[in-house]
């Protein structure tokens, strides 16, 4: 078989990084393309097929030409692996265009003697649109200045894919920032509704929640700070309110400049969020996205810990009990093998049950994830989800490097900085490296801490004085 493949050449897919274009397997095929109420051009090809490869960065220009637009999807599917899928609509060479969903059967691109280019697709779609009065809503290149090679190295070349990768992570980043915000906000706040001191259940409740916080929360060098915070946790039995406010200003002012970004736990303020829901539910998307030492099943289980005890919407508190007993999560996340990407998906469909009920609209919106559904516009209905494009959207979306060494950021050469833990950074922009916390930075955090200093003391003091007299 080996010098069969080295006479045809490469046997790798196609299109496996390409983000406007949908690989298909036999299953996901029929369920997202015939199940679509929107036009899909599909490239039916073999890895093997010289043309097919001459031809893919040209497709890959087409479907990133119509990038914006949600009026047509682009797909590929390797007829090698899914040979039976390519006999169906009689693929009798390669690589070969079908434009789905606008009649009955799918439309053919005709044959030619000329090979498939980026102009030639995209006369025949807007043509073949333009015939059955359908719109894909973009204008035409001007095609006496186009060449591929400047289109490739606009889309592909190093400066862009730096430039892509930045805004990737600094996206991630402002992400991160809300959710350690609604985070702190929570140990502020949250712990002590109701019940005052911190003791018993609703204190093993907290001290569970903050060693899956250990484990799960994105970042090395963010572990260590709550595992810090965990640590200071355990050295009382139970826990006043004045007592745990005084901890976690003291927490706050040691973690800044050791934290990912260095303000992470420290912010005044969200960067992107308006309000303490929205980013819990980053938060929690966030440890259910990335990897970490506590199963699938102990994330959910955590997540439900800290609804049930820590948040303070009593209705939105007992919807999402009812939603979820722990009898569900035992059968959904029960089988190690697809655990991972169920988390994923049962935190998604919860987010967007929370949104249809409270009157929000459903998330992501179309136009950010044009393939997460087979609908025209976004709908939480389950059917209406295609789930393999909402996972690759929520991994792209949340899903943190294990270790931030693996934070990949275009640098200079030779400029190294090192992180908070002692690995090497590639870079810094709203991943800041490590630098020691200035005095001006801090005060604000010294002041309030010596404040809830000042006042635990005075109360100590009196209660000693108050219990000598009697």
């Amino acid at each position: 078989m080996a010098p069969v493949m080295a006479f045809w050449g490469n046997s790798e897919p196609l299109f496996t990084d390409s983000f406007n274009i949908e690989s298909f397997t036999d299953e996901t095929f029929d369920a997202t393309v015939l199940s679509s109420s929107t036009p899909w051009v599909v490239d039916f090809y073999a890895p093997w097929c010289p043309h097919c490869r001459h031809f893919a960065p040209h497709y890959e220009a087409v479907a990133d030409h119509y990038g914006e637009s949600t009026a047509v999807h682009f797909g590929a599917i390797d007829c090698t692996k899914y040979g039976p899928i390519c006999n169906r609509y009689d693929i009798l060479g390669y690589p070969a265009l079908r434009l789905f969903q606008i009649e009955a059967d799918p439309i053919k691109m005709p044959f030619s003697p000329r090979p498939k280019s980026f102009q030639t697709v995209v006369t025949w779609i807007e043509e073949t649109m333009t015939e059955k009065n359908r719109s894909t809503s973009v204008a035409l290149p001007d095609f006496s200045t186009f060449k591929l090679d400047d289109h490739k190295k606009a889309l592909r070349g190093p400066k862009a894919e730096a430039k892509k990768k930045t805004e990737a992570i600094d996206a991630r980043a402002n992400r991160l920032r809300d959710a350690a915000h609604a985070l702190v906000f929570s140990f502020e706040t949250s712990f002590f509704m109701g019940a005052e001191p911190l003791v018993g259940t609703r204190y093993a409740a907290a001290r569970s929640w903050l060693q899956l916080l250990t484990k799960r929360f994105p970042l090395a060098a963010n572990q260590k700070q709550l595992a810090e915070l965990l640590y200071r946790f355990e050295s009382q039995a139970s826990w006043t309110a004045d007592e745990w406010r005084l901890l976690v200003a003291l927490w706050k002012s040691d973690s800044h400049g050791r934290a990912y970004p260095k303000d992470l736990f420290t912010r005044p303020n969200y960067v992107e969020c308006e309000t303490f829901t929205c980013g819990v539910w980053l938060l929690l998307h966030a440890l259910a996205a990335s990897d970490g030492d506590v199963a699938p099943l102990g994330v959910a289980t955590g997540v439900r810990s800290f609804v049930e005890h820590f948040f303070g919407c009593e209705l939105c508190r007992m919807h999402f009990l009812e939603a979820n007993p722990i009898s569900k999560l035992e059968t959904l996340l029960g089988d190690p093998a697809t655990a991972k990407d169920a988390l994923v998906l049962w935190l998604y469909h919860m987010h967007n049950t929370v949104n249809v009920r409270v009157g929000h609209p459903v998330w992501p919106a179309k136009a950010e994830c044009k393939l997460c559904y087979k609908t025209d516009v976004a709908s939480a209905n389950r059917t209406d989800v295609a789930e393999a494009a909402v996972l690759k959207y929520m991994t792209q979306a949340y899903a943190f490097p294990a270790t931030d060494a693996d934070v990949d950021r275009p640098v200079a050469a030779n400029d190294v900085a090192m992180g908070a833990d002692g690995t090497a950074l590639k870079g810094a922009s709203a991943w800041e490296a490590y630098t020691p916390s200035t005095p001006l930075e801090i005060a604000p955090f010294l002041l309030i801490a010596t404040v809830f200093f000042v006042v635990y003391r005075r109360r100590t003091i009196s209660h000693a004085i108050v219990n000598k007299d009697s």
